[in-house]
C-alpha cells in the first residue's frame, strides 16, 4: 500500500448500510430487500463484511455478479437507500459489445457525464475498500479519447486528469479496476464524485461500477496511538498510517504461487495476481517453494490477512550457495 492523492494502480493480466429513519412500513420492507440483497451470507469466509455494495452504474437491472454476489442497477424506478446519484445531466449507456477480459454484466453499461456526478452512499463508520471498475470503449455520442477525468471520495483526490483509455491501452486490458482505502467517520455519508478535466474540451467522466466493501479494523491502517518501525533498521524514524490517510493498491501478488481470485479471498474480494515473474526486475535461477501440506495456525496475524496459499508458497534462492553468492539486487 502507498500513500495517495493521484496514485495509479496496475491492472495486469487478469480481472475481474447505515439505516435512517423510515416513515412508512411500505419503505422500511424496501429497506430490509436492499439491505439483505446487499449483505449477502457469508459464513464461509475467515473475515465477514458489514457493507459489500457493488452498483451496476448505468443498469436499470439487479443481477447477480459471477462470484456470487449482488449487484444494484444505479438506473432503477426504485430509489435504493444504500446510495443516491446526483447529476441529472449524467446518462446511462450501453457499451457496443461485451469487453474481451471479462463477462461481468457491469461492463455492459456505463455512466457518463460532461458535468460532475456525484454517488452519495450511507455507509457505517469504518475503514473500506473502493473499487471503481472501468470499461474505457466507444459509447454512443461519447468519443472514447475524450474521457479524462479525476475523482474525489470525501476529502481525497483518488485520480486526477485520469484517462481510463490510456490506462487501458498501457496495460494491454480493455478493462481493469482501480482499488483504494479510507476511512467513513460516524454520521459522515460518502460522497464519490466524478469530474471532467477542465483541460480538455468536450471532456467527460464515466464509471462502469462501483464496489465498497468494509474491512477489519487496523488491516492496513496502524492502530491509535502505535507506531511501526522498519524493519532492521530500529533507530529510523517510526511512522503511522492513520484514518486521515487515503490509500490505493499498487501490487498485491502471490510470490511464487497463482492468482487467486476475489471469490478465494478471505471475505474482502481481494484480488492477488500470480504472475509475480512480471514483477521481478532481476533475478537469477530460484526455486519456487509449495507448503500446501504443512497446516498453519494463526497467533501473531489474523486469519483473514491473507488466504492461506499465499502463505503456502514462495520463492527462494535455492540451496546451491555458489549461485546464491553470485545473486545481487538491482539499483
Amino acid at each position: 500500500m502507498t500513500n495517495t492523492n493521484t496514485m495509479e494502480n496496475t491492472w495486469r493480466k487478469y480481472l475481474h448500510a447505515k439505516i435512517h429513519p423510515i416513515l412508512a412500513l411500505f419503505c422500511l420492507s424496501s429497506f430490509v430487500h436492499h439491505l439483505v440483497l446487499a449483505v449477502p451470507d457469508q459464513s464461509r469466509y475467515p473475515y465477514q463484511p458489514t457493507e459489500n455494495i457493488i452498483i451496476a452504474c448505468g443498469s436499470s437491472d439487479n443481477f447477480i455478479s459471477q462470484d456470487k454476489r449482488p449487484i444494484l442497477g444505479d438506473n432503477s424506478s426504485q430509489p435504493s437507500p444504500l446510495f443516491e446519484l446526483q447529476n441529472n445531466a449524467s446518462i446511462a449507456s450501453t457499451a457496443p459489445q461485451q469487453p474481451r477480459s471479462s463477462s461481468e454484466k457491469y461492463f455492459l453499461k456505463a455512466r457518463l457525464s460532461y458535468s460532475p456526478f456525484t454517488y452519495i452512499f450511507n455507509l457505517m463508520a469504518g475503514q473500506k475498500f473502493i473499487r471503481l471498475y472501468f470499461y474505457p470503449t466507444w459509447y454512443p455520442e461519447f468519443d472514447n479519447s475524450k474521457a479524462f477525468f479525476s475523482v474525489k471520495a470525501g476529502s481525497f483526490t483518488l485520480l486526477s486528469n485520469f484517462s481510463a483509455s490510456l490506462t487501458a491501452a498501457a496495460i494491454g486490458q480493455d478493462t481493469f479496476f482501480k482499488e483504494f482505502c479510507l476511512n467513513v467517520e460516524e454520521g459522515e455519508k460518502l460522497n464519490i464524485t466524478f469530474t471532467p478535466s477542465p483541460d480538455y474540451q468536450q471532456a467527460y467522466a464515466f464509471v462502469n461500477g462501483i464496489e465498497i466493501v468494509s474491512m477489519p479494523t487496523n488491516l492496513y491502517y496502524t492502530e491509535a496511538p502505535t507506531k511501526a518501525k522498519f524493519l532492521h533498521r530500529p533507530t529510523d524514524p517510526t511512522y503511522s498510517i492513520e484514518n486521515s490517510t487515503a490509500l490505493e493498491t499498487v501490487y498485491r501478488v502471490n510470490i511464487g504461487g497463482r492468482l487467486i481470485s476475489p471469490p478465494l479471498d478471505t471475505g474482502m474480494f481481494r484480488t492477488w495476481f500470480g504472475s509475480y515473474t512480471d514483477y521481478l526486475t532481476y533475478a537469477r535461477s530460484g526455486a519456487v517453494a509449495h507448503y500446501s501440506s504443512i497446516p498453519l495456525t494463526f497467533s501473531e496475524i489474523a486469519d483473514y490477512t491473507a488466504p492461506t496459499e499465499v502463505y503456502q508458497t514462495a520463492m527462494t534462492m535455492g540451496l546451491d550457495q555458489e549461485i546464491n553468492a553470485n545473486c545481487r539486487h538491482s539499483k
